[in-house]
């Protein structure tokens, strides 16, 4: 309890059952040596303050506010504490509050300013908090009117703690050596949750950059009005209990470790009415005559956190394929930890289905990722919905709803209990010091040692500094790229929310490396992919607060389904759990449009028809952006000595014909294109022959430079020569017939400089 805001700690709330002792097993190092995991300080306060009869608090799961100051009436200044504050491990990210007032009476206005909070864009979105009333409403919901937001160019001190301050960036030398990590937004610059070889690079745009932003942190001002009576008064009941009302405000919608398990006994009692899950003769007591093969749920605990919380594992699928046998422990039989310890049976094997693994909450202030990730869960229990009782009987979900549970329940915005950021830790992960990690990896591997058998990867994360709902994949050779975006582009026909074009498979995407020497090729997706191939493995990245705009989807009509159209442009609305639910479904359904597998498919109501036309789309629309960029090559290299030698060819033929085979690259970046994401493309020569790009430009409008320049200013004031014929017909322009394709291939076959 705190007197006019002197504080004590107090410890967080965690019930027995979620720890463990950690015994000499778990500290003994791997190669003889003893490594004592210190859990760092409890960092949730409480303070009261008689002047204005109110009192703040974040002793429960996932609050951070450790300093208030008053100053002036019913007007304060806030402080929430850094990852692993007061300690060595201590990290730059603050960027998460979640706090509870009680006191102050239903009508009284209170006004906070948040200082020093780590700087990021999403404050700058039409951000404002969100509060609930509990008992009452519950739900949160965003505080209506404005947040003033402050940058600042240094971090302003916290009262009474003085090593709150932004540490310099050094590389790590060792993994006991753990510098400052800010995390990507500080990293990357970009607010990327996961934050090379030769790759050309191809741009169109030549605007000037901006000048990267000075301002490390921000100050966040804004009113919340309160609307229940929660008397200042002693209480034995805990905080939001009908007898100790409160009301309680937290940065973006939170998603606690203590919802995580309520939701996990919930599920548990809607598949299995409550008895012990995953037993034939139980499922053959629970089928539903409308879905014969019903549902399948399997808890058990993949390992224990460092503080000793469960890292939760579900399997979901449905008795179609069942087999007796049970499957078998991962890594070196340690995985899943309640197995291994026999304290939860294996889930059975299943025949004939593929696996899909789906992870969140690795970084804990990005709540949105565990809102997506009950959207998921939430559609595959769905017991009326076609599309999920097709996932279920095709697929066997392996889903880890939140891996880093130590880090939530101590209000961290990014790293672990440590000061690690654990989406880092994948290539070689030490079962002591990153047991999920570890325990995940183990079970990646084992899924995907038959070939074939695992069919999707997502890691889901949300985004500090961009807008909207999108896909970080890995970047690959065309066909398989290909197959990738493909179910990127399906899940955005399958929900408004999700954006393909922000989505990025880049391969500087993949190997990027930040200041503290971390790079991204370590986490999950990428580590996954380069040790499987896995076409399908994707970090989803949803942003805390909106999107830029909305997709067109064409609706869904019928006895059991009932989706309305949305129509491109529509008012983009601040994100919530009800839209993050929306995005979850996405993802699943398009995996039933990928494999072919959707009872009831959009597709057919589209102008793609079905999976192949997206597909067919996808590449000739790619294939169109690398042909530009062919065009831009030879045009800067070459093209106005190719214009002034040949008058009498078109100008696009004359272009083209001065750029060799050996000057074409195996590999580009197209970073601007038209409607898709920024990709990374290897193999061209084998995905577009030069003579097929030549076809390609011939047989479409220039949509941007140079094209558009030479076509639309003629060839003489191009070359700026008096002599060249400005006049010449081209193939590629609007509204002039198109020369058949063997017409045109002879012509550049003709050209000697043209030969591939």
């Amino acid at each position: 309890m705190v007197q006019n805001g002197v504080t004590k700690s107090s410890c967080a709330n965690i019930g027995k059952q979620d720890v463990m002792d950690v015994g000499y097993e778990e500290r003994a190092g791997e190669n003889g040596g003893e490594w004592v995991y210190s859990p760092p300080p409890d960092n949730q306060r409480e303070f009261v303050f008689p002047e204005d009869g109110l009192l703040f608090s974040s002793r429960f799961d996932s609050g951070n506010l450790i300093q208030v100051e008053r100053v002036g009436a019913y007007r304060y200044n806030m402080y929430t504490s850094p990852d692993c504050g007061n300690t060595s491990k201590q990290t730059n990210n603050r960027q998460w509050f979640h706090f509870a007032i009680r006191g102050g009476g239903r009508g009284c206005v209170i006004t906070f300013t948040f200082v020093g909070m780590m700087h990021s864009k999403m404050f700058t979105y039409g951000w404002t908090p969100v509060v609930a009333m509990c008992p009452g409403k519950p739900q949160y919901t965003r505080v209506p009117g404005k947040a003033t937001v402050v940058a600042l160019d240094t971090m302003p001190p916290t009262p009474g703690y003085p090593g709150f301050v932004i540490k310099p960036w050094s590389k790590k030398a060792s993994e006991s050596e753990f510098a400052a990590d800010g995390g990507s937004e500080a990293v990357d610059g970009n607010g990327s949750s996961e934050g090379a070889p030769d790759v050309i690079e191809v741009s169109f745009n030549t605007a000037r950059k901006k000048k990267k932003e000075s301002a490390v942190a921000m100050n966040l001002t804004f009113e919340v009005r309160l609307e229940i009576d929660a008397p200042l008064t002693s209480s034995v009941y805990p905080l939001g209990h009908p007898q100790c009302p409160a009301t309680y405000v937290a940065s973006n919608h939170p998603y606690s470790y203590t919802t995580l398990q309520q939701n996990i006994k919930a599920w548990k009692q809607q598949t299995v009415g409550g008895k012990k899950s995953g037993t034939v003769e139980e499922l053959s007591e629970n089928l539903n005559p409308l879905f014969p093969s019903s549902k399948y749920f399997h808890h058990e605990i993949l390992c224990k956190s460092l503080d000793g919380r469960n890292v939760d594992l579900l399997t979901i699928t449905d008795s179609n394929g069942l087999c007796n046998e049970r499957s078998s422990l991962y890594g070196k039989g340690d995985v899943p930890y309640s197995s291994a310890k026999g304290a939860t049976d294996r889930p059975h094997q299943f025949i004939g289905k593929q696996f899909v693994v789906l992870t969140a909450r690795v970084h804990p202030g990005e709540c949105p990722s565990s809102h997506l990730m009950h959207g998921c869960i939430e559609f595959l229990l769905n017991q009326s919905d076609p599309r999920a009782a097709a996932l279920r009987s095709r697929f066997v979900f392996l889903i880890v709803p939140m891996i880093n549970p130590d880090g939530v329940a101590r209000g961290h915005s990014r790293a672990d209990t440590e000061g690690v950021n654990l989406n880092r830790m994948y290539k070689s992960p030490c079962k002591l010091r990153h047991p999920a990690p570890y325990s995940i990896l183990s079970m990646l591997r084992s899924v995907s040692s038959v070939k074939g058998r695992l069919a999707l990867f997502i890691d889901m994360h949300a985004h500090a500094n961009k807008r909207g709902v999108f896909f970080y994949g890995n970047s690959m050779h065309a066909p398989d790229l290909l197959q990738s975006l493909l179910y990127a582009k399906l899940v955005a026909i399958n929900t408004p929310y999700f954006e393909f074009q922000s989505s990025n498979f880049s391969e500087a995407n993949m190997f990027s490396t930040g200041k503290t020497g971390e790079g991204r090729d370590t986490s999950s997706r990428v580590t996954l992919y380069q040790e499987t191939g896995l076409i399908h493995s994707y970090t989803i990245e949803a942003s805390h607060v909106i999107g830029n705009s909305l997709n067109s989807v064409v609706g869904l009509s019928s006895p059991l389904v009932e989706e309305p159209e949305v129509i491109q442009g529509t008012l983009c609305p601040k994100y919530s759990p009800s839209v993050y639910a929306d995005i979850g479904r996405g993802l699943l359904v398009a995996l039933l449009d990928l494999k072919g597998y959707n009872p009831l498919s959009r597709l057919p109501l589209t102008q793609f028809h079905n999976a192949k036309g997206v597909l067919a789309s996808l590449q000739r629309q790619i294939q169109i952006e690398i042909a530009e960029r062919f065009f831009k090559m030879a045009f800067m290299t070459s093209g106005h000595a190719a214009l002034a030698r040949d008058p009498g060819v078109d100008a696009m033929c004359a272009v083209m014909s001065a750029l060799k085979s050996d000057d074409i690259p195996n590999v580009i970046t197209i970073k601007d294109g038209r409607g898709i994401p920024v990709v990374t493309i290897r193999g061209l020569s084998e995905f577009l022959p030069l003579d097929q790009a030549v076809q390609l430009l011939a047989h479409t409008s220039p949509l941007c430079p140079p094209r558009t320049l030479l076509w639309s200013t003629g060839r003489r004031a191009i070359t700026q020569t008096g002599g060249v014929f400005s006049g010449i017909r081209s193939l590629s322009s609007p509204g002039v017939g198109n020369v058949g394709a063997g017409a045109l291939s002879a012509t550049w076959q003709k050209s000697p400089t043209g030969a591939n």
